[in-house]
């Protein structure tokens, strides 16, 4: 009877305690971490990212699509400044993302990255599928990307995945100068299940995954995609179901490489026969750079490569 009576009264007290906190607020530090931790996985974190310092052994944390954005080295401010800050910063995504609620600006999502970004093998989707005109999610790339996929996207540009894997020139405080920056690397990447549109003056070389590569591929699959190009008449234009323009002549060939590239049911719609594309199932025009490819399905009668010089 005593134990029954202790456990009634313990019972009573919990009971009482719990309705005071509901009341009143109460708090404690196991309750606190865990509250931290559960908004950051759930991707509800207000701040520009959900962890992390930035470094190579602590990298920034994304759980969300608009974090995504802050990856930008070149973003601009209200106050027509541009906040480099992120460049050289490792970024790690810690979570599925979907894109549909993320407009893109300047043509890209993210004008210029020159980090490390770790995709952790997740998926980011629905790229483009605001229903509005929209771009590729990167422009210039500089650093490294490897690890993600990117699933069900409708993109009208030069590619999907990224503009320009390109040499670019350096600035210092804003000012060009006439040192180049390497183009960056595309690793474990996969592009999947959407379309690319492609038209204008504009093009000059559309991929699925890069329109202008000049750096390092490996590892990239491209499945059941399709590629709708127009445009005039550009002879020196590349088209190619994983990159458009495949190295630059008078660019050194022994940085520029694709190896174990993958494609699967990709159509290359040509709307404009007479426009001169170099049409490739895999690199539309390639300049001088070696490549390996480890599989090639359901693409068509189109070369491997449209043109090479």
């Amino acid at each position: 009877m005593a134990i029954n009576n202790f456990a009634y009264c313990a019972t009573t007290w919990l009971m009482g305690f719990l309705l005071a906190c509901s009341v009143l607020g109460c708090s404690n530090e196991l309750e606190s971490t865990a509250g931290s931790s559960d908004a950051n996985q759930s991707g509800e974190s207000t701040g520009p990212f959900c962890g992390g310092t930035g470094s190579e052994s602590d990298p920034y944390l994304i759980c969300t699509a608009r974090q995504l954005k802050n990856i930008d080295g070149d973003r601009r401010l209200g106050d027509g400044t541009y906040d480099r800050s992120m460049r050289g910063k490792s970024f790690r995504i810690v979570k599925d993302l979907d894109l549909q609620s993320v407009r893109a600006t300047r043509e890209s999502y993210i004008k210029y990255f020159a980090g490390h970004l770790d995709g952790g093998g997740h998926v980011l989707k629905n790229l483009g599928l605001n229903g509005e005109v929209t771009y590729p999610l990167f422009g210039f790339n500089t650093g490294v990307i490897e690890n993600l996929t990117l699933d069900q996207f409708s993109v009208v540009g030069t590619a999907v995945l990224l503009n320009s894997n390109y040499f670019l020139f350096k600035t210092v405080n804003g000012i060009q100068t006439d040192e180049l920056e390497s183009a960056g690397t595309l690793r474990n990447i996969k592009v999947s299940n959407g379309s690319l549109f492609s038209a204008g003056n504009f093009v000059i070389s559309a991929g699925i995954v890069v329109g202008l590569n000049n750096a390092s591929l490996s590892n990239i699959a491209v499945e059941r995609v399709t590629m709708s190009v127009t445009g005039v008449k550009n002879s020196g234009g590349g088209v190619g179901c994983v990159v458009g323009y495949n190295g630059v002549n008078g660019f050194s060939s022994d940085y520029i490489f694709a190896n174990d590239l993958s494609v699967t049911q990709c159509e290359i719609i040509d709307q404009n026969p007479q426009a001169g594309w170099a049409k490739g199932s895999v690199i539309g025009f390639n300049a001088d750079a070696p490549i390996t490819v480890k599989e090639i399905v359901e693409v068509g009668s189109l070369p491997l490569v449209g043109r090479e010089l």
